[in-house]
This record gives structure tokens, sequence and C-alpha cells, in this order.
């Protein structure tokens, strides 16, 4: 039976290396949704009433109607000529519509845009040119009611909502790629676990600096000076073997022990971290025949 402890152990281990980069992903995610919900996300919406003064189309028709005539190519060439707009009329129905009121003689220009002048003109301008394309059909009815107004009631995201679903699929995304990571690298590695499969004679640990950014921390971790004293003493007969770590890193290393980059002593030394690989680190003990020290850097 597995050890819940040591599982425990593991969880809090795993935790630790990839909180860094975790919060990084979580904080760079929400701040970018929080930014693009506030920038550039539209936001302004302003309304334009047309209301039936003759009653003279049936409630249930007048939607049907005012929907046909909104999207008829008149209406939209003359709204784009009073706002001096060019192009086709996909450019002005990508933020302007209509809105039938059930049941009802009202129908609502709707103009939703980032900028609130912008919204203001194009639903003025819309229902203006909704209410010519009504008397050019022969009904004259139909009045705009006052000026345009900002929407009562709010629609589309809001900004809290947007940074809410932004923090929880950075959760999601962070455990993801933290997942992925440590299946790629799994376990990550412990103290305890690199000396059960070293088997050394001696160990020896040495803190790291900048040891809070977990798997983020550069490689080679740096070593202040003041550490060495934690550790068995390093002469010109140590040869020094850093799995996983590529030769220039290795000799870095070195020399940040005190260590000759190139040695053939009979003390072999196995410096590892969080980061080292357990095949990397089991291919390296392989290797040596004589007696391994373990020089654990946290």
């Amino acid at each position: 039976m597995r050890d819940a402890s040591a599982d425990d152990g593991l969880l809090v281990d795993w935790l630790a290396h990839y909180a860094a980069l975790m919060l990084i992903i979580i904080v760079v995610i929400t701040a970018g949704a929080t930014a693009w919900a506030a920038f550039v996300l539209p936001s302004r919406e302003m309304w334009t009433i047309v209301v039936d003064s003759t009653q003279d189309v049936p409630a249930r028709e007048l939607g049907v109607v005012g929907e046909a005539l909104f999207q008829a190519e008149a209406t939209s060439t003359e709204a784009m000529a009073a706002l001096g707009l060019t192009g086709g009329p996909e450019q002005l129905y990508r933020f302007v519509q209509l809105r039938a009121v059930p049941e009802s003689r009202l129908l609502i220009v709707v103009a939703r845009t980032d900028d609130l002048y912008t919204a203001s003109s194009a639903t003025d301008a819309m229902a203006q040119a909704l209410v010519h394309a009504f008397e050019r059909s022969g009904y004259t009815g139909m009045r705009v009611l006052g000026a345009p107004q900002p929407a009562p009631v709010a629609s589309g995201l809001s900004v809290g909502v947007v940074a809410l679903a932004a923090v929880v699929m950075g959760v999601i995304l962070a455990f993801g790629i933290a997942i992925v990571s440590y299946r790629m690298r799994r376990p990550v590695l412990t103290m305890e676990r690199a000396t059960a499969l070293v088997d050394p004679l001696a160990v020896a640990s040495i803190p790291g600096t900048a040891r809070a950014l977990g798997s983020l921390r550069r490689r080679p971790p740096r070593i202040s000076r003041g550490s060495l004293r934690l550790a068995a003493p390093f002469g010109d007969g140590t040869r020094l073997q850093a799995p996983g770590f590529s030769e220039r890193d290795r000799r870095k290393l070195a020399r940040s022990l005190g260590v000759p980059a190139r040695s053939e002593g009979a003390r072999a030394v196995i410096a590892c971290d969080a980061a080292t690989r357990e095949r990397d680190l089991r291919a390296v003990t392989s290797k040596n025949a004589s007696p391994l020290e373990l020089l654990w850097i946290a």
C-alpha cells in the first residue's frame, strides 16, 4: 500500500515547484482579458426609439416590416452618407441593429461601439433613415421619439465578469501546463527521492538563490558563497557530475562550487535540484562505479 503521507509530500513539492509558473500564467491571462474588456470590447450602447403613432400596421407585423426596411439598401445608404462612412452596408450593420418590442408600437435602433459619440450618431442616423424608409413605402405614421439615450439595461459582458472568467480559465490553463511539465519530468525531484536513487555515501544540501521561482529558476541555480560552508569541502580530487545540465552549465556550477571544471578525481559528486529528471540522474549514477556523494541544491 502506498504511503499517503508520501503522496501528500509529493503534492506539496509539486505545488511549490510550479507555483510561480502558475501564478504568472493566471496574472497574465487575467490582466490581458481585463484590459481587453475595458479597452477593446465594445461597451457603449445607445438607443433611439421609433414609435408608430397611427397604429395602421398591426403590432405583431411591425417588427417584421421594420426589419425588412431596416435591411434595405436605401436605408443603409442614407445612414452611411449621414455618418460619412464608405464601403459596404456590412460596415454599418456590424454595430447597429434593430430590436422590436413584442406586442407594442415601438422599434428600437441600437448602436453598440467603444465610443459614445459614434454610437449616438449611428443610432440617430439609422433611426432617421428608417423613418424615411417607411415614408417611401407610403406609411407616414413613424416618428423618432426623443434623442438617442444610453441603454437602460446593461448588455454584453462587464469587466468584472470577464475578469472572473479569466481567473477561472487562467487557473485551469496554469494547472494544465504545470501537469504537462510534471508528466515530462515526473516526478518533481526531491532530496529524499534523489538520495534513494543515488544511494550516496554522503549527502550535502546547499540553498540556491531564487528558490521561490521553482520551475522558472535559472539553471544552473546560483549559489551564494555564504552557502558553501553548509556542504562538504571540495577539492582538486572532486569529479562533479550534473545530470541534465549542459556542459556549459556544469562548468558554471563547478566554478561556483570551487571545483575544477575538468577533473578525473576519485571523489564523484552528483549535483542535482528539483528540476533534474529522474532518468538523467539514473543514467549518471549507473555510469559511476566509484562511491558517490550527493549535492542537493535546494
